[in-house]
């Protein structure tokens, strides 16, 4: 897949490859960069910045999950914060910009950012900011973004170090490769501006593109932040309440999808419970839910995973690690694209330090077995591999925290 047809730049430095950009698209300028971890903030920043000063240009950026580190707003926070903030997120890690701007109500008139999903209260009386929400479901991104003339692509990837020619999209082929599809079918070029992380983990399936799928590529090895990591939140007794009486619920020989936060992780260690120390998990279950029967036809499991679980997930964080050390995550379904048995397609990664550590030392065993891969390919059976897709997503469980709000 190739959605430049030019030959692919190298550049050195983040300024250099902005001011490409910047001269390149000299009037309006609309780009995408993919959401959580997958972004270049750097580089971003420049275009950003650039931009904003200068009323004769305007900037469209469409993208999710802009995160940023906490910010101490008092003396008191920030020694009291610091050495976690810097631990944690590393003393240079960079600060978006446009998302700063975001959360002060202080974007500039010619910057447009349309998000299309947001941290939970993120925004709230940040008017401009749920103005330009972007209302569309993940796996149809692609298509919305494309259908507003999107000029270029800008994302983090990494470089195969037995082959300086391969990449992977690694944490980010979600939307990326489903827009090169479309841009590939209308004839309108797409350029895509990569930034080398020699942190970055390396993983397969789908992801792995070689160069010339790139307009530009810039690797500046005096700017190298920190990847951005999220902090492992404690359970409270609730989430573990929950967890429990959830992992009933998984059935082996199953299709797993999870969600992020402290009941998915609940939920995790529950079922690790259950398959590693069954007698536990079993004594457990009778003394809380002994009196509570089921609801009628919620079927509920207790047995361990000899066949084990295949996870097809939009999003791939530590409680999929964790399934796959304890023996769970095991069960392989033939990808009929690739031509090669899965236990794992996932559309984004973002996680602990702990996990980006574990995708880098990845086995040759468990890395042929975990694919990532487009969001349109984790959610959207109608392809011309339906009937596989549905042979193999047997048993499925999904698993979510959500809000519900009332008008009251």
């Amino acid at each position: 897949m190739n959605p430049t047809p030019t030959a692919t730049l190298h550049f050195s430095s983040f300024t250099s490859v902005a001011k490409h950009i910047l001269d390149r698209f000299p009037k309006d300028l609309s780009i995408a960069a993919p959401l959580g971890l997958g972004k270049p903030i750097e580089l971003l920043n420049l275009i950003y910045e650039s931009i904003a000063s200068d009323p004769s240009r305007s900037l469209e950026i469409y993208t999710a999950l802009s995160l940023l580190p906490p910010m101490p707003s008092s003396d008191i926070e920030r020694r009291f914060l610091g050495p976690f903030l810097d631990r944690h997120f590393g003393a240079d890690t960079p600060r978006l910009r446009y998302a700063e701007a975001m959360r002060k109500n202080k974007l500039p008139m010619n910057v447009k950012v349309h998000e299309f999903y947001f941290q939970a209260g993120q925004y709230i009386k940040r008017p401009a900011a749920q103005a330009s929400y972007l209302s569309v479901n993940y796996t149809h991104a692609a298509r919305a973004i494309h259908e507003r003339g999107i000029h270029a692509v800008l994302q983090i990837v990494a470089r195969n170090p037995e082959n300086p020619k391969e990449y992977s999209l690694s944490c980010n082929p979600d939307v990326t490769l489903d827009m090169a599809d479309l841009n590939l079918k209308s004839g309108r070029p797409l350029a895509v501006f990569a930034v080398v992380h020699p942190s970055l983990p390396f993983t397969g399936g789908d992801a792995i593109v070689d160069e010339s799928f790139f307009a530009g590529i810039v690797e500046d090895p005096s700017i190298c932040p920190e990847l951005f990591a999220l902090p492992r939140t404690s359970i409270d007794p609730t989430d573990h309440m929950i967890g429990l009486y959830a992992a009933q619920l998984i059935k082996d020989d199953g299709t797993l999808q999870i969600g992020i936060g402290s009941l998915s992780d609940a939920l995790v260690y529950s079922a690790i419970k259950r398959h590693t120390e069954n007698g536990l998990f079993r004594h457990f279950v009778d003394a809380l839910f002994l009196n509570r029967p089921a609801p009628s036809r919620v079927e509920l499991h207790h047995d361990t995973f000899k066949i084990g679980l295949y996870g097809t997930s939009e999003m791939v964080m530590d409680g999929f690690m964790h399934l796959r050390r304890a023996g769970i995550l095991k069960r392989e379904i033939f990808d009929q694209d690739e031509r090669k048995k899965r236990y794992l397609h996932g559309a984004f990664f973002l996680g602990s330090k702990v996990f980006y550590q574990w995708l880098r030392d990845l086995g040759q065993e468990d890395r042929e077995g975990f694919s990532m891969t487009r969001v349109s390919k984790v959610n959207d059976l109608y392809d011309e591999h339906e009937m596989a897709l549905r042979r193999q997503r047997k048993n499925a469980r999904f698993f979510n925290t959500c809000m519900k709000v009332s008008i009251l």
